[in-house]
This record gives C-alpha cells, sequence and structure tokens, in this order.
C-alpha cells in the first residue's frame, strides 16, 4: 500500500502506520527506512492520540512537523529513530465518540461486513503469544449508556441478516462486573430485534460471578458456551508463556457449573509452545479429554507480527523452525498486482521436530473429527474407561501398521490426509507466493474458496468411508485392549453400532433401526463420561433414533439447493452449513422410561 501511495504522490503525502504490529525488533527501521517507499511515521500503542498529535503538528507547520518529538510516535530524524514519550495505555475513552451512532460507518452497514462492537480496552494478562498483553496500562470502559445505545442500533440495523454473527473486539468479555448487565442486554435486544442470533467473545479467563451471568444471560446466542481456554497443560510452558491457567478445581467446577445448565464447556491448546513436547502435548488433550470437555481444539502456534514469541531473541532461544501457508482464501489481483496473504506456523522447536508436527496434525484432526463432528463419539469417549487415552488410539489409527493387512481404502484415506497437509504449507514466502500465484492465474484468475482441511477429510472419514470405519476401530482397539472380556467386548460392540447409526444420511434421510441395550448410555453422556458405563446398567432397553422436523426441513433444503453437487463438495458444504453440527446427528431416546438397576 505504501508503494502504492507513493507511486501516485511521492513526498506529497504523509503516511502513518499503526498497530500492534509495528513494534516489533526492526520494524520500525523497515518501515521508515526505504526512502521513496517508507512510512513517515509509527504510531505508538493506542492509536487516538498519538495520531491526533501527527495530525496537529502537521497543519501547524509542515515544514518542521519531524523536527521535535511527539508523544506516542516514532520517526527517522536522518539515520537515526527518534521516540517519543510513551503514555502507555490510558486513553480516555469517554472523550471518544462511538463510529455508529454518529453515522461514520452508515455506508458499510448494508455491506456483507460482519458487526464489530468494542466496549473496553486493555488486557491485564501478558501471554507471550498474544500482541494484547505487551502493553501495560489501566482497564478502561466506553460510557455504558453509549455501548447499550450502540448495541440497540447494531440489533436494528442488521434485524435482517440474522445469520450475520456479532463480534466483540475486548480482549477479555467478563473482566468488568457490569459485562454482564451489558450481556442482559444484547439477549434482550436478540429477543425483540432477532439480532444478534450468533455472538463470539473472547472470555475473561477467570470463571468468576461475572463470567457465569454473562454465560447465562446470552444462552443460546453464545456461540462458544463456557470458554475455559488454557493453550497448554505443561507447568513450565506456562512459566515461559507468562500465562496463569485456572487452578484445577475451577476448571473442573467451570465444566460442571455448565453441564448442569445444559451449556457446552470450550478449551483450546496450543502446539508449537516453548518446552512443549509432543508427549506434554498429548498429556494435555488426554486431561481435557477426562475431565469432560464438550469441545476441544488444538492450534498450531502462529508468529503474528507483535507478539512476545516472534523476535529474534525468542526463535534462536527455542530454535524455533517455522513454514508457511496461505490465510484461507486472502490472495488476488489488485491493479494488476497479485497479492497473498500468510500464516507463519511454528513446526519444529528444540523440544519437537518436524515429524511430531505431522502428528499432531493427524491426532488434532481426530480431535475435530469427534468433537465438532460427533464421529464415533460414545466409542471414542468410552476408551479411557479402560485406560487407553484418545491420543494413543489416534496415533494408531492414524499410523497403521504396514505390516499388517489392512482395507486399501484406509490406508488411500491415511495417505490422502498426509499428502496434503504437507502441501498446504511452504518452507518460504516466496515459495508459497509462487505456488499461489500460478493457481490463480491458471484458473483464470479465480479466487477458489478456502478448504479447510479438517472440515474436508471429517467430512469424507464420517460421510464416505463408513465400509470400511467400524471393522477398523474394532481392530485397533483389539490391539491395544488384547484381553477384553465378554462385558466389555458387548459394550464396544453396542457403541460401535450406535456410532454408526446415529448419523444422519444426508441425502436420503432414513430412519435406522433401534439398537438394543443393557447400559444408560444416555445418563452416561448427561454425565460427561467420568464413570465406567459399567456401572449404568439396566435392564434391556431400546434406542431410538429421532429427527427434529425442523432440521428435517433444513436438511431437505440444502439437498434441494446441493443436491447436485458431487459427494466430496457436497459433504464437505453439509459439515459446514448445517449447523450446530450436532443436527447431522439423530436425537437418542430410550424406547421405554427404564430406571437404572
Amino acid at each position: 500500500m505504501i508503494q502504492k501511495i507513493r507511486g501516485l504522490y511521492g513526498k506529497n503525502v504523509l503516511i502513518a502506520l499503526g498497530g500492534p504490529s509495528t513494534d516489533v525488533e526492526d520494524w520500525e527501521k523497515k518501515y521508515l527506512l526505504q526512502n521513496n517507499f517508507g512510512a513517515d511515521a509509527l504510531i505508538l500503542e493506542e492509536g487516538e492520540i498519538p495520531f491526533s498529535n501527527v495530525v496537529t503538528s502537521f497543519i501547524s507547520n509542515q515544514k518542521k512537523i519531524f523536527t521535535e518529538p511527539l508523544d506516542g510516535v516514532a520517526f527517522m530524524q536522518e539515520s537515526d529513530l527518534v521516540y517519543g514519550v510513551k503514555r502507555t495505555v490510558q486513553t480516555d475513552l469517554t472523550d471518544l465518540y462511538s463510529p455508529y451512532l454518529s453515522k461514520i460507518l452508515d455506508k458499510f452497514l448494508h455491506s456483507t461486513y460482519m458487526p464489530l462492537i468494542q466496549m473496553s480496552r486493555f488486557c491485564p494478562y501478558t501471554c507471550a503469544f498474544c500482541t494484547a498483553g505487551k502493553t501495560r496500562g489501566k482497564l478502561r470502559s466506553f460510557p455504558m449508556d453509549m455501548v447499550k445505545d450502540e448495541i440497540k442500533f447494531i440489533s436494528k440495523k442488521f434485524s435482517d441478516r440474522p445469520h450475520f454473527t456479532l463480534q466483540v473486539a475486548d480482549e477479555n468479555f467478563g473482566v468488568f462486573k457490569r459485562d454482564a448487565e451489558i450481556a442482559a442486554h444484547i439477549r434482550e435486544c436478540s429477543d425483540k430485534n432477532h439480532f444478534p442470533r450468533q455472538m463470539f467473545f473472547y472470555s475473561d479467563k477467570r470463571f468468576t460471578d461475572t463470567v457465569r451471568s454473562i454465560v447465562e444471560n446470552l444462552g443460546s446466542i453464545n456461540k462458544d458456551g463456557l470458554q475455559l481456554s488454557l493453550q497448554s497443560g505443561n507447568p513450565k510452558t506456562i512459566e515461559l508463556i507468562k500465562r496463569k491457567n485456572l487452578s484445577e478445581e475451577n476448571i473442573d467446577n467451570g465444566i460442571a457449573w455448565a453441564a448442569e445448565r445444559g451449556i457446552e464447556s470450550f478449551t483450546e491448546l496450543i502446539f508449537g509452545l516453548p518446552n512443549e513436547t509432543l508427549e506434554s502435548y498429548c498429556n494435555s488433550l488426554d486431561k481435557c479429554a477426562k475431565r469432560g470437555f464438550d469441545v476441544i481444539v488444538g492450534y498450531s502456534l502462529w508468529l503474528m507480527a507483535g507478539i512476545p514469541l516472534n523476535t529474534k531473541e525468542s526463535r534462536e532461544k527455542f530454535e524455533m523452525k517455522t513454514k508457511f501457508r496461505v490465510l484461507a482464501s486472502a490472495y488476488g489481483e489488485i491493479d494488476e498486482d497479485f497479492s497473498v496473504e500468510h500464516e507463519e506456523i511454528v513446526v519444529s522447536t528444540n523440544t519437537l521436530n518436524p515429524t511430531d508436527f505431522q502428528m499432531f496434525r493427524r491426532i488434532t484432526f481426530l480431535f475435530y473429527t469427534v468433537y465438532a463432528i460427533g464421529f464415533y463419539r460414545f466409542f471414542i469417549q468410552c476408551l479411557h474407561n479402560y485406560g487407553i487415552s484418545m491420543t494413543r488410539f489416534f496415533r494408531e489409527f492414524m499410523s497403521p501398521n504396514l505390516d499388517e493387512k489392512w482395507p486399501k481404502e484406509y490406508l488411500q484415506f491415511i495417505s490422502d490426509f498426509d499428502k496434503k497437509t504437507t502441501e498446504e504449507i511452504f518452507d518460504t514466502r516466496e515459495e508459497l507466493e509462487t505456488h499461489t500465484r500460478k493457481k490463480f492465474y491458471n484458473s483464470g484468475k479465480k479466487v477458489n474458496n478456502p478448504t479447510r482441511l479438517n472440515v474436508f477429510f471429517g467430512a469424507r472419514l464420517v460421510y464416505q468411508e463408513r465400509s470400511w470405519v467400524k471393522n477398523v476401530l474394532k481392530r485397533h482397539l483389539k490391539r491395544l485392549l488384547p484381553d477384553c472380556d465378554i462385558e466389555t467386548s458387548e459394550i464396544f460392540d453396542t457403541l460401535l453400532e450406535v456410532g454408526e447409526k446415529e448419523r444422519v444420511n444426508i441425502r436420503n434421510p432414513v430412519i435406522p433401526t433401534p439398537v438394543k441395550t443393557n447400559y444408560d448410555i444416555l445418563s452416561w453422556k448427561r454425565e460427561r463420561f467420568k464413570k465406567s458405563l459399567s456401572e449404568y446398567s439396566f435392564k434391556t432397553n431400546t434406542i431410538k433414533f429421532a429427527i427434529k422436523p425442523i432440521i428435517n426441513n433444513t436438511i431437505k433444503s440444502f439437498v434441494i439447493d446441493c443436491g447436485n453437487q458431487e459427494d466430496g463438495v457436497f459433504y464437505y458444504n453439509a459439515v459446514d452449513n448445517i449447523l450446530p453440527r450436532g443436527n447431522q446427528l439423530y436425537d437418542l431416546c430410550y424406547e421405554l422410561n427404564t430406571a437404572n438397576t
């Protein structure tokens, strides 16, 4: 963008850059020393006051604008870097006006942009993988009346687009006690104006009364339920990334509290953090599974510009090696120049090797497929009742012993997954750009929709690979549990049958035949699989499968719209669009009410 503007106007325009990415080592000189194609100034920390200082100085005397330091601004004076005083993060938010209520945003509100709102600023936490906690200041909030008026305005303006998501920009929604009142107001506006129907926010890291109130007040419009994000369970890693997680007791209390109210509990873990090993990462995943989290997500460490881990010192200290991949579908042509955005992800460190990264991809793919899509969920959850960790089973499943005879379709699936996950990452930014440019121009300048590999292979596994999955799961179980008694075999056989039948045939929904069981599977699920299923025995009962009429209509509508697509595309879109994904499974109920014996 700087090159474009300089090409049009040369030095006759003043360019100032800002944001959390601009204070990384060497970035100042990188952007300020490029002569004809550099910026004139960098805005440090929050932008309103420093930027107004630049504008005021420019208006007063254009020729002398960069002769004296400016608070919150960095610039070059000949070959020297000049810093103004950093006032830390302290802008008085009552001095700022609303971009919604002032009508500045009006021309954007009828587009496909999602509405975004900020109600407070600053993060009290110092996580090294994030830009939010690196500056010091104080927590501040916008005036309550303004916040409520903004929410009411957005709710009315977007009432005709209920499929949009309200995005909250606060680093920790719930850090202020008043946030519970704001959540109640959002829900009130949603009920009245039918927007928002979905809301995304980053929750305060603590499990407080305020967080409880927010989650309860928002109810079904809260996209992620109760967020208890851990990022790592390795104490040394937690120390190195300057993070403090909830206590073990608070985590368990949070999960139990959510379960009692029918609210999903959510956590996430980052692979590639300092001192993390594949084993420690897997241990954290298994611990989360045993605890009863409803959603467990694994991410790669992304070295974003501006995070404390993305420094020369950190890269060298932890021997971080990275690769590059395209950021979603963010590529294309701007005024005949090709441009592409990327992610730089950590694939190895001094405690992780590149083969560990590939295993991480395999394991977290199956966590996604089980927790997001419901792949044989009861069978998988039963494993740890018999001392088999999920990660161990997933490693076996995704790395079969090739000396044994396996279905060729199974081996092809594993091979295809490994090939695609290898092909999506590049050693350098230049290789990524060359590859993406070639793809773009060979397709006639078409930007393809992003194919998210977990969604693609998850959809393929649950819908297109049904012929071999059940038997392969059973074979791996036998390898890991060779001395399985009759009762245990019957339990797993029942769970395999339920897993096979509970997925709705999207192209042609047909209610499957009931499954007989001697165990109260539904109570076991409701209590988060903590105890062995054998403790839930009762007189023989029958599990029936049912589909809600409203979901049946959704599926019919989807088939009318997408039914002519080939299977791979059809099932990818089904997993991506029939939401929540639990609607792709039949509801389970018992034929008769039977008390536990």
